[in-house]
């Protein structure tokens, strides 16, 4: 047990050691010329100054002592820093490279299965360093996952025939030994080691390491997937938010008319406002239907409303048309904001219809179906209806019943 202690502690010893030697130099030399209370108060200052920190450079850079060190060659090493709790990037950055040193391995392969599990995250390793990482498709190592299917433990190169399939598999790979890590039965990963294991006791801890990487990356996968439902489930409440506020308008009364709102599917806004007797219905669409979608109609309603209320007095329909054709230049690509543009007169017989989009179209209620150009002057049957749709989405209806002055 002493011989062990020493193993791990002696760094700390050999810098006790010093620290000593120092405080009776720095004692002897300083009792020429200083008092003894000063001579203790200015050995401490030259501690923390600088043999502590020369401490911390010294064991960090030169003599690197890893705490399981003294069991390198020892059957318990593996409970060292295998028993405890680690995470999978401990397990990547820390854990792995401290196996290599114990199993004394210069070169090994850490295969992790990735979230889509089409393919490996694989780590390649060299002197317990990372060196390379990539993403390995699984047709491109078919015939090691044919043989890792085939075992459910540690396969060892030296120890198969020379004529059985699963060593030409090995020697193609340039593999001494390889781990397949199953979790329920299910591939999660495995390590190949391209050099040959050098301690008695290696099997026992692989099969440690194993059980361990099989969990994590599989506790992985479930973490991934359960955020990416809640981000999923995150975009549903937006979209049901914005749905809720795209529907929440209601049609201003109108003499001649009758105006009903449909239930929208699409990511469209309509608004209602007055100038003098003509009323405006503006319809604002953008074809996805997302939490960006919801976030652009609003700045662009929020847009519109400013300019009316600025221009309450001096409102003109081509002034206002103009002025949205300019803002086309600063959309966001993928959200092309499309508008259609309703004029109502209610003591005339027809309605006025901008239209900047072929999405938007027209229906009546034989089923015609009327494109929208960019400028029509539409003249209603009475008591005909007249649907309007945005990518087959039936927005509001619109029935004429006929002038009071007729």
């Amino acid at each position: 047990m002493m011989y062990y202690f020493i193993r791990k502690y002696w760094v700390n010893l050999l810098i006790t050691f010093l620290v000593i030697i120092n405080y009776l130099i720095f004692y002897y030399f300083a009792s020429f010329f200083l008092e003894k209370e000063i001579r203790i108060i200015a050995f401490v200052v030259v501690l923390v100054i600088i043999l502590f920190p020369l401490r911390e450079f010294l064991v960090s850079n030169i003599f690197i002592d890893f705490n399981w060190d003294y069991l390198l060659d020892s059957e318990f090493h593996h409970f060292e820093f295998l028993a405890r709790f680690f995470t999978l990037e401990n397990f990547i950055y820390k854990i792995t490279p401290e196996l290599m040193i114990w199993l004394k391995v210069n070169e090994c392969r850490l295969f992790i299965l990735n979230t889509d599990k089409k393919s490996f995250i694989m780590y390649l390793y060299y002197k317990g360093k990372i060196q390379n990482i990539q993403i390995i498709q699984k047709k491109r190592i078919f015939y090691l996952m044919k043989l890792l299917r085939k075992n459910y433990s540690i396969i060892h190169n030296e120890t198969l025939p020379l004529e059985i399939e699963e060593k030409k598999i090995l020697q193609k790979f340039s593999v001494y030994a390889i781990v397949p890590f199953y979790h329920l039965n299910r591939l999660m990963g495995f390590i190949s080691f391209h050099n040959p294991i050098q301690n008695q006791y290696a099997n026992r801890a692989l099969e440690v390491f194993a059980a361990k990487a099989a969990f994590l990356i599989h506790d992985e996968i479930l973490k991934k997937r359960i955020q990416n439902i809640s981000k999923f489930e995150e975009e549903i409440k937006i979209a049901e938010k914005v749905k809720e506020m795209l529907q929440s308008q209601i049609p201003p009364y109108i003499p001649n008319f009758d105006i009903k709102l449909k239930k929208i599917l699409t990511a469209t806004l309509i608004e209602f406002f007055r100038d003098q007797k003509i009323v405006y219905c503006i319809i604002i669409s953008i074809p996805k239907m997302n939490g960006i979608a919801g976030m652009i109609l609003a700045g662009k309603l929020g847009y519109i409303f400013a300019y009316l209320n600025d221009h309450k007095e001096n409102f003109k329909i081509n002034d206002f048309l103009k002025k949205i054709k300019e803002q086309k230049e600063f959309e966001i690509e993928n959200y092309p904001i499309e508008i259609l543009i309703l004029e109502i007169h209610p003591e005339k017989e027809y309605v006025t219809i901008y239209c900047d989009t072929p999405k938007h179209y027209l229906i009546k209620s034989k089923g015609k179906i009327i494109p929208l150009n960019y400028y029509l002057r539409l003249f209603l049957q009475p008591k005909e209806t007249y649907s309007f749709f945005y990518l087959e989405n039936e927005l509001f209806n619109i029935v004429y019943r006929g002038s009071l002055y007729a």
